[in-house]
């Protein structure tokens, strides 16, 4: 007995439950056609989402480009190959794509946007300037022991010359006293005033006490001071030029001069931004007597992205808070982990302080000259060009590039007029030009050049990319890939009933 079992008739029976009917009431042919039935239904279990169609079906259907033509019954086999090949080249090609953009974009890659902006004004930077004559000696009941002291321990020639070393200087009852005394006392002792250094300061082209616009900085070198170092009253350049900046006649001493580092005589500047501790250790300008500089500047900030970004090789950027109140008040180096350079200093002087059982405190001078100074130099020296003692670099640095000039100073016009002015001594003698110098700080313009760094990828700019990818090689959408999807789930769910139901069902 032959039955005849129309598509429709498939289709019911699919929804059907073929084991529920299988009763031990059932005759023996309803059995025989129940098994007929779920045979052409296990020939079609390759369906698609649209009306049981197979993969052929699924092929001519589908919204990918190029796939109906590889399973056409119209073409010949030769089209139907080629047609095929090139469908799973740009399949082939296409998960490379996908594969390489997602692994790029979890490489989290960025890329960098210069922006300048014309502004009305620009927060002055903050300059720190220190004498590269760390000791006036002259301030002292004995000028020649503290010019011995500081040339033997600077000036390994000096230990030579005199035939002497600081162990024997403490154990010599000449300079026994002072190496003894603690290193802060002796360095305020010999410390610069501000009288000493500047003698005439102006602002914005008018003039201003010297007193009123820079702060007292302390350093592992001595005393150091800060233009624009108060942080409650920030100096603002409202123009550009010499007419919108700073100028200083300064003036050093060869009176007091021990030996400095590197044996120079002059001034060291540093600008940085108010909240970056200056490092005066590594950085910096140095100038001498006898010129006139202009230092005339432009405002630069790259802003980095944080984690994951990198921003410099493997390394992350994070914000510092910043200093609070009270420590700035201090004036000293000591302010804590606010900036690249304060966490570099203070990490650096813990581990100083551990190897000479001391600190800047509380040092003697011997101490600080033998052990202190010369450990935090190596140690400070060593980390900025490593691994930075474990400090982070700040998403926002802030930096400005100078161009310098300089001529004579001072003219003998300038001489006779500061003489004139003060009456009662001589400001300026023939010998000006080896103690004095002009210094002259501005704005180049009022422009702040920004290097922002931007994520190359976004969410959307991810999914643009696959789905750039998909509509070029195969001409399909999230859409297609949804179709893909549910085609494969039909698939597994047919296969996994036919080897499910097969055993339950035996003719007989």
């Amino acid at each position: 007995m032959t039955i005849n079992v129309s598509k429709p008739s498939l289709k019911l029976a699919w929804s059907s439950n073929v084991p529920d009917q299988l009763s031990e009431t059932n005759t023996c042919s309803e059995k025989k056609a129940y098994d007929i039935r779920f045979k052409e239904l296990v020939e079609a279990t390759m369906v698609s989402k649209r009306s049981g169609q197979d993969v052929k079906g699924f092929a001519e259907s589908t919204t990918a480009h190029g796939l109906k033509y590889a399973f056409s019954e119209e073409s010949s086999r030769f089209r139907r190959m080629a047609w095929f090949l090139a469908f799973i080249a740009a399949l082939t090609y296409l998960s490379y794509q996908l594969i390489s953009v997602s692994i790029d974009y979890y490489r989290f890659p960025m890329k960098a946007e210069n922006r300048l902006t014309r502004m009305e004004s620009l927060a002055f930077p903050t300059v720190t300037i220190c004498n590269l004559n760390h000791a006036d000696s002259s301030k002292t009941d004995d000028p020649a022991a503290i010019t011995d002291i500081y040339r033997v321990a600077k000036g390994c020639m000096w230990s030579e010359i005199m035939n002497m070393s600081l162990s024997d200087m403490k154990n010599n009852e000449t300079y026994r006293p002072y190496l003894e005394q603690r290193y802060m006392n002796i360095v305020k002792q010999v410390a610069w005033d501000v009288e000493d250094m500047f003698k005439f300061c102006m602002w914005n082209g008018k003039a201003i006490s010297c007193d009123e616009i820079l702060s007292p900085y302390w350093t592992l070198n001595g005393k150091c001071f800060k233009l624009n170092g108060n942080y409650s009253n920030p100096l603002v350049a409202t123009g550009s030029g010499l007419g919108g900046g700073f100028f200083a006649a300064m003036k050093t001493s060869l009176e007091g001069h021990t030996f400095s580092d590197e044996g120079l005589y002059g001034f060291k500047l540093l600008l940085h931004h108010m909240y970056d501790a200056p490092d005066v250790y590594s950085k910096g300008f140095v100038v001498s007597p006898g010129f006139g500089y202009h230092f005339s500047f432009v405002a630069e900030t790259i802003k980095y992205l944080p984690y994951p970004f990198k921003s410099q090789d493997d390394m992350y950027c994070s914000d510092y808070p910043l200093p609070s109140k009270d420590k700035m008040r201090k004036k000293s180096f000591d302010y804590g982990p606010y900036s690249l350079t304060a966490c570099i200093t203070h990490k650096a002087k813990v581990e100083t302080s551990r190897l000479c059982g001391c600190d800047i405190k509380n040092c003697t001078l011997y101490e600080h000259l033998n052990c202190f100074g010369p450990n935090f130099k190596r140690i400070y020296d060593d980390a900025t060009k490593t691994d930075l003692l474990g400090c982070s670099i700040p998403c926002t640095l802030r930096s400005y590039r100078p161009v310098i000039s300089q001529a004579a100073y001072p003219s003998p016009e300038l001489s006779d007029m500061m003489n004139r002015m003060k009456k009662n001594e001589t400001y300026m003698n023939s010998d000006s030009k080896s103690e004095h110098l002009g210094l002259s700080l501005f704005f180049e313009d009022l422009i702040l050049r920004e290097l922002v760094h931007k994520p190359v990828y976004n969410s959307l700019s991810f999914l643009g990319v696959l789905g750039g990818n998909m509509g070029l090689l195969l001409g399909a959408s999230i859409l297609t890939v949804a179709e893909l999807f549910e085609f494969i789930m039909l698939l597994l769910w047919g296969l996994f009933n036919k080897n499910k139901e097969n055993p339950a069902i035996k003719p007989q």
